[in-house]
Protein backbone atom coordinates (compact mmCIF):
# COMPACT_ATOMS: atom_id res chain seq x y z
CA UNK A 1 0.00 0.00 0.00
CA UNK A 2 1.20 3.55 -0.90
CA UNK A 3 1.05 5.60 2.34
CA UNK A 4 2.30 9.16 2.64
CA UNK A 5 2.18 10.43 6.64
CA UNK A 6 1.81 13.92 7.24
CA UNK A 7 4.43 15.03 10.90
CA UNK A 8 3.26 17.38 12.72
CA UNK A 9 4.61 21.55 11.85
CA UNK A 10 6.23 21.50 15.55
CA UNK A 11 9.28 20.19 15.52
CA UNK A 12 11.13 17.79 13.34
CA UNK A 13 10.55 13.94 13.40
CA UNK A 14 11.83 11.78 15.34
CA UNK A 15 12.37 14.56 17.87
CA UNK A 16 16.08 14.98 19.54
CA UNK A 17 14.85 16.13 22.79
CA UNK A 18 12.62 16.02 26.00
CA UNK A 19 9.86 17.41 23.39
CA UNK A 20 7.82 15.88 20.63
CA UNK A 21 5.21 13.44 21.28
CA UNK A 22 3.02 13.75 18.03
CA UNK A 23 6.75 13.13 15.94
CA UNK A 24 8.12 10.73 18.19
CA UNK A 25 4.65 8.50 17.65
CA UNK A 26 4.58 9.48 13.95
CA UNK A 27 8.15 8.09 13.68
CA UNK A 28 7.39 4.86 15.24
CA UNK A 29 4.47 4.51 13.22
CA UNK A 30 6.60 5.48 9.78
CA UNK A 31 8.84 3.21 10.17
CA UNK A 32 6.71 -0.16 11.43
CA UNK A 33 4.70 0.68 8.28
CA UNK A 34 7.69 0.80 6.65
CA UNK A 35 8.88 -3.23 8.13
CA UNK A 36 5.41 -4.53 7.25
CA UNK A 37 6.40 -4.03 3.47
CA UNK A 38 4.55 -0.68 2.37
CA UNK A 39 5.56 1.78 0.74
CA UNK A 40 5.90 4.91 2.75
CA UNK A 41 6.50 8.76 2.29
CA UNK A 42 6.80 11.07 5.54
CA UNK A 43 6.09 14.64 5.30
CA UNK A 44 8.13 16.26 8.11
CA UNK A 45 9.80 19.49 9.17
CA UNK A 46 13.39 20.28 7.99
CA UNK A 47 15.75 18.56 9.76
CA UNK A 48 13.96 15.35 10.18
CA UNK A 49 15.12 11.97 9.52
CA UNK A 50 14.28 9.65 5.84
CA UNK A 51 12.19 6.37 6.61
CA UNK A 52 14.68 3.31 7.32
CA UNK A 53 12.68 2.07 4.00
CA UNK A 54 11.01 4.97 2.72
CA UNK A 55 11.12 8.47 1.42
CA UNK A 56 11.30 11.77 3.26
CA UNK A 57 9.80 15.53 1.99
CA UNK A 58 11.21 18.08 4.09
CA UNK A 59 8.69 21.32 4.38
CA UNK A 60 10.33 24.31 6.64
CA UNK A 61 13.00 25.23 8.76
CA UNK A 62 13.70 27.69 11.12
CA UNK A 63 15.00 30.16 8.86
CA UNK A 64 12.40 33.45 7.96
CA UNK A 65 10.36 33.08 5.03
CA UNK A 66 10.93 36.39 3.47
CA UNK A 67 8.07 35.95 0.58
CA UNK A 68 5.20 35.41 3.54
CA UNK A 69 6.50 36.60 6.25
CA UNK A 70 3.13 36.68 8.19
CA UNK A 71 2.73 32.97 7.79
CA UNK A 72 2.77 30.68 10.69
CA UNK A 73 4.41 26.78 10.81
CA UNK A 74 0.97 25.90 9.61
CA UNK A 75 0.86 27.84 6.33
CA UNK A 76 4.54 27.28 5.68
CA UNK A 77 3.60 23.33 6.54
CA UNK A 78 1.48 23.11 3.96
CA UNK A 79 2.96 25.47 1.02
CA UNK A 80 5.73 22.87 0.70
CA UNK A 81 3.66 19.23 0.85
CA UNK A 82 0.88 21.17 -0.83
CA UNK A 83 1.49 19.85 -4.36
CA UNK A 84 3.27 16.66 -3.72
CA UNK A 85 0.25 15.57 -1.52
CA UNK A 86 -2.66 16.89 -3.99
CA UNK A 87 -1.31 14.06 -6.80
CA UNK A 88 -0.06 11.58 -4.52
CA UNK A 89 -1.41 8.27 -5.31
CA UNK A 90 -2.34 6.69 -2.19
CA UNK A 91 -4.21 7.08 1.39
CA UNK A 92 -2.82 10.43 3.23
CA UNK A 93 -2.44 9.84 6.95
CA UNK A 94 -2.35 13.82 8.47
CA UNK A 95 -1.21 14.09 12.07
CA UNK A 96 -0.54 18.12 11.80
CA UNK A 97 -2.31 20.66 13.83
CA UNK A 98 -3.65 22.05 10.48
CA UNK A 99 -4.81 18.95 9.24
CA UNK A 100 -4.97 20.98 5.75
CA UNK A 101 -4.50 17.86 3.56
CA UNK A 102 -8.48 17.66 3.51
CA UNK A 103 -8.82 20.30 1.72
CA UNK A 104 -6.59 18.70 -1.44
CA UNK A 105 -7.09 14.75 -0.96
CA UNK A 106 -10.15 12.80 -1.11
CA UNK A 107 -8.38 10.09 0.53
CA UNK A 108 -6.99 10.93 3.89
CA UNK A 109 -7.38 10.33 7.41
CA UNK A 110 -6.79 12.38 10.36
CA UNK A 111 -5.54 11.63 13.79
CA UNK A 112 -6.23 14.28 16.64
CA UNK A 113 -3.42 14.31 19.02
CA UNK A 114 -5.26 16.90 21.37
CA UNK A 115 -8.65 18.15 22.43
CA UNK A 116 -9.51 20.36 18.55
CA UNK A 117 -12.55 20.96 18.57
CA UNK A 118 -13.75 18.75 15.38
CA UNK A 119 -16.27 22.11 14.57
CA UNK A 120 -13.36 24.10 14.22
CA UNK A 121 -11.39 22.47 11.64
CA UNK A 122 -14.17 20.52 9.52
CA UNK A 123 -12.96 16.93 9.60
CA UNK A 124 -13.67 13.81 7.91
CA UNK A 125 -12.11 10.48 8.75
CA UNK A 126 -11.30 11.36 12.38
CA UNK A 127 -9.07 9.56 14.41
CA UNK A 128 -8.85 9.56 18.74
CA UNK A 129 -6.13 8.23 20.28
CA UNK A 130 -8.31 7.08 23.26
CA UNK A 131 -11.66 5.78 23.99
CA UNK A 132 -12.02 9.29 26.75
CA UNK A 133 -10.54 11.49 23.30
CA UNK A 134 -13.42 9.77 21.23
CA UNK A 135 -16.40 10.03 23.70
CA UNK A 136 -15.43 14.35 23.97
CA UNK A 137 -15.34 14.70 20.28
CA UNK A 138 -18.57 13.12 19.59
CA UNK A 139 -20.07 14.90 22.04
CA UNK A 140 -18.55 18.27 20.47
CA UNK A 141 -19.79 17.18 16.81
CA UNK A 142 -23.04 14.74 18.06
CA UNK A 143 -23.66 15.12 14.39
CA UNK A 144 -20.53 12.92 13.34
CA UNK A 145 -20.37 8.68 12.65
CA UNK A 146 -19.13 6.77 15.61
CA UNK A 147 -14.88 8.03 15.92
CA UNK A 148 -12.86 4.74 15.50
CA UNK A 149 -10.12 4.37 18.25
CA UNK A 150 -6.25 4.07 17.77
CA UNK A 151 -4.42 3.86 20.64
CA UNK A 152 -0.41 4.91 20.48
CA UNK A 153 2.21 2.40 20.46
CA UNK A 154 6.04 2.84 20.55
CA UNK A 155 9.08 0.81 19.61
CA UNK A 156 9.95 -0.77 22.73
CA UNK A 157 13.85 -1.04 21.51
CA UNK A 158 13.96 2.55 22.07
CA UNK A 159 14.13 1.84 25.64
CA UNK A 160 16.43 -0.23 27.95
CA UNK A 161 14.29 -2.80 30.42
CA UNK A 162 15.70 -3.48 33.85
CA UNK A 163 14.40 -5.28 36.33
CA UNK A 164 16.64 -4.36 39.30
CA UNK A 165 15.33 -0.51 39.87
CA UNK A 166 16.88 2.32 41.70
CA UNK A 167 15.32 3.64 44.99
CA UNK A 168 13.87 6.80 43.51
CA UNK A 169 10.29 7.43 42.00
CA UNK A 170 10.21 9.28 38.77
CA UNK A 171 7.94 12.64 37.92
CA UNK A 172 8.56 12.84 33.77
CA UNK A 173 6.10 15.78 32.42
CA UNK A 174 5.42 19.02 32.13
CA UNK A 175 6.18 20.70 35.19
CA UNK A 176 3.10 22.23 35.93
CA UNK A 177 -0.11 21.75 38.09
CA UNK A 178 -2.15 20.34 35.14
CA UNK A 179 0.06 17.44 34.69
CA UNK A 180 -0.03 16.52 38.71
CA UNK A 181 2.89 18.10 39.58
CA UNK A 182 1.84 19.75 42.49
CA UNK A 183 0.84 16.68 43.55
CA UNK A 184 3.48 15.01 43.10
CA UNK A 185 5.39 17.53 45.33
CA UNK A 186 3.24 16.89 47.91
CA UNK A 187 3.47 13.31 47.51
CA UNK A 188 7.50 13.72 47.99
CA UNK A 189 6.57 15.42 50.67
CA UNK A 190 4.14 13.94 52.96
CA UNK A 191 5.84 10.20 52.01
CA UNK A 192 9.72 11.04 52.47
CA UNK A 193 10.35 9.22 49.29
CA UNK A 194 12.86 10.38 47.02
CA UNK A 195 11.60 12.23 43.69
CA UNK A 196 12.92 12.86 40.48
CA UNK A 197 11.28 15.47 38.47
CA UNK A 198 12.26 15.42 35.20
CA UNK A 199 10.34 17.66 31.91
CA UNK A 200 9.46 20.75 30.22
CA UNK A 201 9.15 23.91 32.54
CA UNK A 202 6.01 24.71 33.64
CA UNK A 203 3.60 26.78 36.03
CA UNK A 204 5.24 24.41 38.95
CA UNK A 205 9.09 24.38 38.23
CA UNK A 206 10.28 27.01 40.40
CA UNK A 207 8.40 25.62 43.67
CA UNK A 208 10.20 22.49 42.96
CA UNK A 209 13.41 23.66 41.91
CA UNK A 210 13.12 25.58 45.42
CA UNK A 211 11.16 23.04 47.54
CA UNK A 212 14.49 22.51 49.66
CA UNK A 213 13.13 19.24 50.00
CA UNK A 214 16.37 16.60 50.73
CA UNK A 215 14.20 13.95 48.95
CA UNK A 216 13.58 15.63 45.66
CA UNK A 217 16.17 16.32 42.89
CA UNK A 218 14.76 18.55 40.44
CA UNK A 219 16.82 17.95 36.64
CA UNK A 220 14.29 20.06 33.89
CA UNK A 221 14.90 18.76 30.36
CA UNK A 222 16.99 15.56 29.51
CA UNK A 223 18.07 14.01 26.40
CA UNK A 224 16.29 10.77 24.60
CA UNK A 225 19.37 8.64 26.53
CA UNK A 226 18.65 10.43 29.66
CA UNK A 227 15.09 9.85 29.29
CA UNK A 228 15.42 6.08 28.93
CA UNK A 229 17.99 5.44 32.12
CA UNK A 230 15.30 7.63 34.41
CA UNK A 231 12.46 5.55 33.10
CA UNK A 232 14.84 1.98 33.04
CA UNK A 233 16.02 2.97 36.92
CA UNK A 234 12.83 4.46 38.55
CA UNK A 235 11.26 2.19 41.19
CA UNK A 236 7.91 3.87 39.61
CA UNK A 237 6.26 5.99 37.52
CA UNK A 238 4.14 8.72 39.24
CA UNK A 239 1.01 10.59 36.70
CA UNK A 240 -1.09 12.20 38.60
CA UNK A 241 -2.43 13.74 35.53
CA UNK A 242 -5.15 16.33 35.20
CA UNK A 243 -4.39 16.67 39.74
CA UNK A 244 -7.23 15.00 40.63
CA UNK A 245 -10.02 17.59 39.13
CA UNK A 246 -8.05 20.76 40.73
CA UNK A 247 -6.57 22.49 38.34
CA UNK A 248 -8.43 25.29 36.20
CA UNK A 249 -9.18 24.96 33.74
CA UNK A 250 -10.16 21.11 33.88
CA UNK A 251 -7.47 18.86 31.74
CA UNK A 252 -8.31 15.87 30.20
CA UNK A 253 -5.34 13.14 29.60
CA UNK A 254 -6.47 12.36 25.62
CA UNK A 255 -3.67 9.67 26.62
CA UNK A 256 -0.18 10.19 27.94
CA UNK A 257 2.60 8.44 25.94
CA UNK A 258 5.06 8.75 29.21
CA UNK A 259 2.73 5.32 30.48
CA UNK A 260 4.21 3.58 27.36
CA UNK A 261 7.71 4.83 27.95
CA UNK A 262 7.29 3.76 31.59
CA UNK A 263 5.85 0.49 31.11
CA UNK A 264 8.62 -0.57 28.23
CA UNK A 265 11.51 -0.31 31.01
CA UNK A 266 9.78 -2.30 33.21
CA UNK A 267 8.61 0.22 35.69
CA UNK A 268 5.41 0.19 36.96
CA UNK A 269 2.72 3.19 36.46
CA UNK A 270 1.05 5.03 39.67
CA UNK A 271 -1.44 7.21 37.39
CA UNK A 272 -4.74 9.03 37.97
CA UNK A 273 -7.71 7.91 36.32
CA UNK A 274 -8.39 10.76 34.51
CA UNK A 275 -8.81 10.59 30.36
CA UNK A 276 -7.26 7.86 28.88
CA UNK A 277 -5.29 6.52 31.80
CA UNK A 278 -7.59 3.40 32.67
CA UNK A 279 -7.41 2.59 29.25
CA UNK A 280 -3.76 2.16 29.34
CA UNK A 281 -3.24 0.79 32.61
CA UNK A 282 -4.42 -2.38 33.82
CA UNK A 283 -4.84 -2.11 37.27
CA UNK A 284 -2.68 -4.20 39.87
CA UNK A 285 -1.04 -5.21 37.12
CA UNK A 286 0.69 -2.99 35.32
CA UNK A 287 0.56 -0.32 38.27
CA UNK A 288 -2.17 1.57 40.17
CA UNK A 289 -4.69 4.08 38.90
CA UNK A 290 -5.81 6.02 41.65
CA UNK A 291 -9.18 8.31 42.07
CA UNK A 292 -7.76 10.14 44.73
CA UNK A 293 -4.38 11.90 46.35
CA UNK A 294 -5.13 9.71 49.15
CA UNK A 295 -5.00 6.42 47.39
CA UNK A 296 -1.97 7.35 45.54
CA UNK A 297 -0.30 8.41 48.75
CA UNK A 298 -1.43 5.04 50.19
CA UNK A 299 -0.01 3.37 47.06
CA UNK A 300 4.03 5.23 47.15
CA UNK A 301 3.46 4.30 50.79
CA UNK A 302 3.00 0.48 50.63
CA UNK A 303 4.73 0.07 47.49
CA UNK A 304 7.43 -3.32 47.37
CA UNK A 305 9.57 -4.91 44.99
CA UNK A 306 7.03 -7.82 44.95
CA UNK A 307 3.72 -5.77 43.79
CA UNK A 308 4.10 -5.53 40.25
CA UNK A 309 6.61 -7.64 38.15
CA UNK A 310 8.83 -5.18 35.94
CA UNK A 311 8.39 -8.18 33.20
CA UNK A 312 5.01 -8.18 33.31
CA UNK A 313 4.71 -4.60 32.24
CA UNK A 314 7.81 -4.77 29.50
CA UNK A 315 5.67 -7.76 28.06
CA UNK A 316 2.35 -5.83 28.63
CA UNK A 317 3.26 -3.43 26.62
CA UNK A 318 4.80 -5.30 23.58
CA UNK A 319 1.06 -6.92 23.37
CA UNK A 320 -0.92 -4.04 23.73
CA UNK A 321 1.29 -1.10 22.70
CA UNK A 322 3.65 -1.86 20.31
CA UNK A 323 4.30 0.44 16.78
CA UNK A 324 3.46 -2.74 15.15
CA UNK A 325 0.05 -3.18 16.75
CA UNK A 326 -0.56 0.40 16.16
CA UNK A 327 0.33 -0.01 12.27
CA UNK A 328 -1.60 -2.80 12.07
CA UNK A 329 -4.60 -0.63 13.44
CA UNK A 330 -4.25 1.73 11.18
CA UNK A 331 -3.54 -0.23 7.92
CA UNK A 332 -7.54 -1.24 8.77
CA UNK A 333 -8.47 2.36 8.37
CA UNK A 334 -6.45 2.58 5.43
CA UNK A 335 -8.47 -0.47 3.95
CA UNK A 336 -11.48 1.60 4.62
CA UNK A 337 -10.26 5.17 3.13
CA UNK A 338 -8.70 3.14 0.21
CA UNK A 339 -12.38 1.43 -0.40
CA UNK A 340 -13.89 5.57 -0.36
CA UNK A 341 -15.69 4.98 3.06
CA UNK A 342 -16.87 7.79 5.38
CA UNK A 343 -16.73 8.22 8.88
Amino acid sequence: MKICLISSENIETPPTGYWGGIESVVWDLTTALCELGHEVTLIARKGSQAPPKGALLETFGEEPDPQHPDWGAIERHYDRYREFVRSFDGVVHDHSNGHLSRLIHNRSIHTVHWMQNPRDVGLNRMVAVSQAQAKWLNEHAPSMRRIPVVHHGIDLTRFTYKRQKQDFYLYFSVIAVYKGAKHALQLARETGKPFIFAGRGGDMTDQIRNCGLPNVKYIGEVSNQQRAELFSNARAFIFPTGAFGECEPPWLEVFGLVQLEALASGTPVFSSDNGACPEIIEDYKVGFVCNSYEEMKQWIEEEDDEMINPETCRSYCQEKFSSKRMAEDYLGLYARTSRGEQW
